[in-house]
């Protein structure tokens, strides 16, 4: 059974858009403000500003500047305009925090250059409210194909459920992907393991990958609604190669409550991808001790 709710099912939903307002940035804007139009939903832009407030004088201008863009695409949702305070991370979880919006979305710079050593700004976000944050390039284009990035974990299962809550793609236009460890061939081979049985072990395992994602598809309630992919390559470069050759424009990943030490240690498969991505990139809140 999955967690997908039709739009008359549920409370308007708000929507956070974080963005400088110059350049590319607007591409935020114009994403929080179409998924708004389609929910009827809150929409709430957070003007990154360099260390100062936003004056009482500018908010006017600034508002008015924002809704004259939404409306030239379309019919124009209700905007609320605020400052975020700084430019830090600091300011935009206090925002998110505040306001408890249902999607963040976050231009690609914000997510730059408000991160940490340890974490991107979307992580931060996700790992701190458990808000989904949407990291938006193209502007409002509809979504055609996307591709979701599992371990399969408990933590992606609950992502995945955040993703149909939302309705950002039909479920028919995703293809599942399950980067796994393969067996280090050229190793077991130096210890004197028999070719074929290296053979037969690689086999054995890209199989039950392929078998493990199938029962984690069929956990998320998808079977026979999505395609499934798995790959030997580490998992950033295999979600950045993958989407590239379905031609990606949403890539889903899930993202849990691991340590700030752990990551440090492991990396950050949300920070790669985000680095490589030509196209919008979701990351959607698990949970440490999701049952797997």
């Amino acid at each position: 059974m999955t967690m997908q709710r039709g739009l008359n099912e549920r409370e308007a939903l708000s929507i956070l858009a974080i963005a400088s307002l110059e350049g590319d940035d607007w591409n935020a804007v114009d994403r929080a403000a179409a998924l708004a139009r389609r929910w009827k939903g809150r929409l709430i832009v957070v003007k990154t500003m360099d260390d100062r407030q936003l004056s009482d004088a500018e908010r006017p201008s600034i508002k008015d500047s924002i809704e004259r863009r939404i409306a030239e695409r379309g019919p124009s949702a209700p905007v609320e305009v605020i400052s975020g305070a700084a430019y830090s991370s600091e300011a935009i979880l206090e925002a998110v925090k505040q306001i408890a919006p249902d999607l963040v979305v976050m231009a690609p710079s914000i997510g730059w250059a408000m991160g940490t050593l340890i974490a991107t700004a979307p992580e931060a976000v996700v790992a701190v409210t458990r808000c989904p944050v949407l990291v938006a390039r193209s502007g409002s284009k509809e979504y055609a194909s996307g591709l979701m990035a599992s371990d399969l974990s408990g933590s992606c299962v609950e992502a995945m459920g955040h993703i149909e809550r939302l309705d950002l793609i039909p479920v028919d236009h995703l293809t599942v992907l399950h980067a796994y460890s393969p067996l280090n061939e050229t190793m077991v081979t130096y210890a004197g393991v028999d070719a074929k049985e290296v053979e037969r072990i690689s086999v054995a395992a890209e199989a039950k990958a392929i078998d493990d994602l199938n029962v984690f598809i069929d956990r998320c309630g998808l079977s026979g609604k999505v395609r499934a992919r798995t790959s030997k390559a580490p998992p950033a470069a295999a979600v950045l190669e993958e989407a590239a050759s379905i031609a990606a424009d949403l890539i889903v990943l899930g993202s849990s409550r691991r340590g700030s030490f752990a990551r440090f240690l492991m990396g950050s498969t949300v920070g790669e991808v985000l680095a490589g991505a030509q196209c919008d990139v979701i990351a959607a809140p698990g949970s440490e001790d999701a049952r797997d």
